[in-house]
C-alpha cells in the first residue's frame, strides 16, 4: 500500500493519497466487488472500479492494508 499526503486543494479536510486494493459490497446486493483506492479524507473515499455505481448509493468498503501490523480498514 502506497500512501502520500496532498493538501493543496482548499478542502476542509486534507486528502491522503492511497494506492491500495479494496473490496466493496452494496448492502441490498450482497455481492463483493473489487476496486482500487485512490485517496481518503475525513469525509470520503475515491476509488476506481469496473462496475458502475449510482450516485448516492450506499456501499460498504474494506481496504486491505497488506500489513500484519494493521487490520483492514472498513467504512
Amino acid at each position: 500500500m502506497e500512501v502520500r499526503w496532498k493538501y493543496d486543494d482548499k478542502r476542509c479536510f486534507g486528502r491522503l493519497q492511497v494506492d491500495a486494493e479494496l473490496t466493496y459490497t452494496i448492502p441490498d446486493d450482497n455481492t463483493t466487488y473489487r476496486g482500487r483506492c485512490k485517496n481518503l479524507s475525513h469525509s470520503g473515499i475515491q476509488f476506481i472500479t469496473e462496475n458502475a455505481l449510482s450516485e448516492g448509493k450506499s456501499v460498504e468498503v474494506t481496504i486491505d492494508t497488506r500489513s500484519s501490523k494493521f487490520k483492514p480498514m472498513k467504512a
